[in-house]
């Protein structure tokens, strides 16, 4: 596999925070710029991921 595959990967996260009281809501989407696999279509074989994080804040 590591003959197929890249071990470097660069992109571009796209992302939103928002912030009520002590809670908190943020969404990530990264858009891969390398592709990472040399064997498929180049437009398919870059990494892209969705995140999602909900959250607490103590204050300490």
């Amino acid at each position: 596999m590591t003959d197929v595959c890249n071990s470097i990967d660069f992109g571009i996260p796209v992302g939103l925070s928002y912030e009520y009281k002590n809670i908190t809501l943020n969404a990530r989407y990264y858009f891969g710029l390398r592709k990472v696999d040399s064997t498929e279509d180049p437009d398919k074989a870059r990494n892209r991921y969705l995140a999602v994080t909900l959250g607490y804040r103590f204050h300490l």
